[in-house]
């Protein structure tokens, strides 16, 4: 009976486990050793599953952060190769028949889904890599920082940087 209180005051399961069988290999008599030398070798079974799961879901954190990453390189690339003079031929007259093109909004598009996918690839990767969604909660914290600092020095430093890397040709 303490035995049991103490992995309930503990909280961890495999400690829990662990209490369940003792209790269960003192309860069932004389094979003692037996049921113990079994509950190792499954224990044992379960931490190698546990390492190979942990091995083979690794390189998914990558394809997460690369991915957040591209979309950040891209966004700039779609704002200061597209969007910005596009935004500079809408203001001239009759250019796409008059129609407004709002550089604002789609600049808030993209800062948006940015943090959404900062968001939520968090959360899968504390999915995959502890089996708990608050686990990633860490890498959301991350990622969403990330973001927001790089929309902020786009916002800064954007146009400067963006003249820099795709030079307007004059006529």
């Amino acid at each position: 009976d303490a035995l049991r209180r103490l992995a309930d005051k503990l909280g961890v399961v495999s400690f829990k486990r662990a209490i369940i069988i003792l209790i269960t290999a003192y309860q069932s008599g004389g094979k003692v050793v037996d049921v113990l030398d079994s509950a190792a070798e499954m224990y044992a079974m379960l931490r190698a599953y546990e390492e190979e799961r942990r091995t083979q879901v690794s390189p998914y954190f990558t394809v997460v952060y690369v991915a957040i990453s591209i979309f950040l390189f891209i966004s700039f690339i779609l704002i200061y190769v597209f969007v910005k003079p596009l935004g500079a031929l809408a203001g001239m007259s009759g250019a796409f028949g008059g129609l407004r093109f709002d550089v604002a909004a789609i600049n808030a598009i993209l800062f948006y889904t940015a943090v959404f996918q900062s968001f939520f690839g968090g959360l899968i990767i504390g999915k995959l890599k502890a089996n708990r969604i608050g686990a990633g909660l860490l890498h959301t914290i991350f990622m969403l920082t990330i973001t927001l600092v790089y929309f902020n020095l786009l916002e800064i430093y954007g146009d400067a940087l963006g003249r820099m890397i795709f030079p307007t040709p004059t006529p």
